[in-house]
Order: structure tokens, then C-alpha cells, then sequence
């Protein structure tokens, strides 16, 4: 068994000499040096603060809670970094690559506190212990590991390309399909083929809860959240019924519209339409969720931001806005049966994107059940490897 020690034992911490800047601070000493934060480095910079072989560990807003994601680094050369990452400088006879694959090891949230921000103070990280082994044997199990872990990460880097690839191509299904016929149809401003609805839910038995999932479409609140919505606040919920477009007016930009499936309530920020007689539901959603349109709204509403508003942080698209977008409008046996060829090619797509990310988060895992079998000694990495 691997004996340990307490990481005090191994570093010596120079967090009093990080310095933060702001954005606008950063502006004034432009340059190339990498300026780290709690996740990564955030912006360069002109000039530096430290020049040596160092390893830094997240103090607060890091990924503490997710075991495949790193919190610790190290670094080699000129740097400038905040104070939301520690600052570890090894002591002799401790390989700062080594360290680092140690500290990513371990499991954090036994040290950290805080509810909403993680934080992980000097006194508890000096008190997480890692293993002490010869400086020799750190340095075999850090190459091992950083040749290893290099084929992994590569992995990982091709399937993100084929998700990449797979969405724009999902996407183009669409574009070329709305490209054709607005070339070739007359177009209609939306609010001449759609009723807003305004029926509130009132008083009542407890309805369904409706939400729009940006990758599901309209789906049961409980599918998507474990947060429970009081029961007066029902109230002022909006009534949906089947064949209805529900819209996230604040995720609209990015594809939060769907069709609804079941009789229930959405919130009272949503928007919700009827189609008429001249336009199907399926049709309408795959519309409104190309990219195109997604183009014409943020143009029509000259720039981020609903016109009543004025400037606002968050973007949300109001009917009266989202009206004035003219749309091509076959005959509905046509939209019906371009509605199902779009709703099978996605379903392919989805599937293959379905496999692709689990992929990845087994490659992930692999990857952290490998550096904590190899730093622990459950895997003998031989000093001449």
C-alpha cells in the first residue's frame, strides 16, 4: 500500500503573491503571457508574476463536484494568476507533474465548503494527503501518465470534432430544405398563420408541468429538473393543449421551441401558439428552430433584446416581434411530409449524437480511473518505463 502524506508536506503555497485584474485592466498591459483563473487560463497578458515550474489547484468556482474534470494544473514558464486558483510551488524531491496528477486524484468535496460556490481553502487543501513516493518513481508514473493520458485526450478531441460536424449537419437538413422553398413560395409574416393564447390556469387541480428543452423539445418539467414549483404559483401559469407551439422566450435563440404533446401548463414567461388552418405544428417548430430564423429574429429585433424593454441583459423575443418574420408556406400535405422527413433525419442524428457523448464520458472516466490507479499504486508503472 502506497504511504501518504499531507500535501503541506510536499509544497509551498505563494498565494499571497497572486494578483487579479479586471478586463479593463488586462486591456492596458496587452501581451502573450497566460492569465489563469479557478478554471484554465481566461486572458494573456503583458507582464508576469511567476517564472517557474508551479503547480495550481482551484480555490473556488473550480469543478470540485465533478470527478472527470480537472481542478489542478501545472505550469512551466512566465504567467500572471488571479486569486481564485492556489499557487504551489514543490519542494525538492516532488515532480510538479506528478503532483498534479495526485491532486487530481482526489476527491475534493470531502475539503471543500460553500453551497452555491465551492471553495477550497489553504488549511484544508494542506490537510488532503497524497502519495510520498522516491522522486524517481514520480517522475515514471508522470511520463506513463502523460503519454497515456495524450491518447485519451486525443480521442476525446476527435468524437467532440464528430459531434461538431454531426450537429452542423443536422442543422443543413433543415437550411436547405427552408432555402428551397423560399425561393420558391410566397412569404407570410408569422402572425398572420398563428394565434398567441393567453389562457391562464386559475384555480384548479395540479397540472402538468411543461418546460421546452432546448434538445427534447416540450417535455415534463420532472424530466429535465428535480426543482419543484410551489403550488400558488400555478396560478398564473399558461394553459397549453396538444398541437400547440410552446417558446422559451429567453432560450429562443437557441432553439428553445417545441410542439406540445400533452395537455399542461408553462410559465408565465413562455409564449404560446395556436396554429391556424394554413400551418402544422411540426412544420412551424422546425422553422423556428433553424438557424435562419433564429437570424431573422435577432435581426428584426436590431440586436439582443425585445423592443418594449429596451436594454436588457437577457434576450427575449415577444410575439409582437417574432410576427413580423415572413415564413414560405406550402400546402400543408407538403409541410406534413417535410415535417417527417426532418423528424427522421434528426432522430438518426440525435441517436448517433446520443452514442457519441456517451462515448465520451466513458473516455472521461477512463481517463481518471487511470491517473488514480497509477498515483495510488493499484498500477505498477516500472521506474524504467
Amino acid at each position: 500500500m502506497t504511504t501518504t502524506a499531507p500535501l503541506r508536506r510536499f509544497v509551498e503555497c505563494l498565494d499571497g503573491r497572486r494578483v487579479p485584474l479586471n478586463a479593463s485592466e488586462r486591456s492596458e498591459i496587452p501581451g502573450d503571457y497566460p492569465y489563469w483563473g479557478a478554471n484554465g487560463v481566461v486572458d494573456t497578458v503583458g507582464r508576469f508574476l511567476f517564472n517557474e515550474d508551479l503547480v495550481l489547484l482551484g480555490e473556488d468556482g473550480a469543478p470540485f463536484d465533478e470527478p472527470t474534470r480537472e481542478v489542478a494544473f501545472s505550469v512551466a514558464g512566465p504567467v500572471w494568476i488571479n486569486n481564485h486558483i492556489h499557487v504551489l510551488r514543490p519542494k525538492p524531491g516532488t515532480n510538479h507533474r506528478f503532483l498534479t496528477y495526485a491532486l487530481n486524484a482526489i476527491d475534493w468535496m470531502l475539503f471543500v465548503t460553500g453551497s452555491t460556490r465551492l471553495k477550497l481553502t489553504q488549511d484544508d487543501m494542506m490537510r488532503a494527503r497524497v502519495p510520498d513516493l522516491p522522486i524517481t518513481q514520480q517522475r515514471a508514473i508522470a511520463d506513463y501518465l502523460d503519454t497515456e493520458t495524450a491518447r485519451i485526450d486525443a480521442l476525446i478531441t476527435k468524437k467532440r470534432r464528430m459531434i461538431e460536424l454531426l450537429n452542423e449537419r443536422k442543422a443543413l437538413v433543415a437550411e436547405d430544405i427552408l432555402r428551397g422553398l423560399r425561393d420558391g413560395e410566397d412569404l407570410v409574416p408569422i402572425k398572420y398563420l398563428v394565434e398567441e393564447s393567453d389562457r391562464r390556469h386559475g384555480e384548479g387541480p395540479e397540472p402538468l408541468m411543461l418546460s421546452v428543452s432546448i434538445h427534447d423539445g416540450v417535455v415534463p418539467r420532472h424530466e429535465i429538473s428535480d426543482k419543484e414549483s410551489r403550488a400558488d404559483d400555478h396560478t398564473n401559469y399558461k394553459t397549453c393543449t396538444p398541437g400547440d407551439i410552446a417558446i422559451n422566450r429567453m432560450r429562443a435563440f437557441q432553439g428553445g421551441v417545441g410542439v406540445v404533446r400533452d395537455p399542461g401548463v408553462v410559465s408565465p414567461d413562455y409564449t404560446v401558439l395556436r396554429p391556424g388552418p394554413r400551418v402544422t405544428a411540426e412544420f412551424l417548430h422546425f422553422v423556428m428552430r433553424s438557424d435562419w430564423f433564429v437570424g431573422e429574429m435577432t435581426r428584426r429585433l436590431r440586436g439582443i433584446g425585445a423592443t418594449d424593454q429596451g436594454a436588457v441583459r437577457t434576450p427575449r423575443i415577444n410575439f409582437a416581434d417574432l410576427g413580423l418574420i415572413e415564413i414560405p408556406v406550402p400546402p400543408r400535405q407538403l409541410q406534413s411530409r417535410l415535417a417527417d422527413q426532418l423528424e427522421v433525419a434528426v432522430a438518426r442524428a440525435n441517436r448517433v449524437l446520443k452514442a457519441l457523448h456517451q462515448q465520451l464520458e466513458l473516455l472521461a472516466e477512463h481517463r481518471q480511473a487511470l491517473i488514480s490507479s497509477a498515483v495510488t499504486g493499484e498500477l505498477e508503472i516500472p521506474v524504467a518505463a
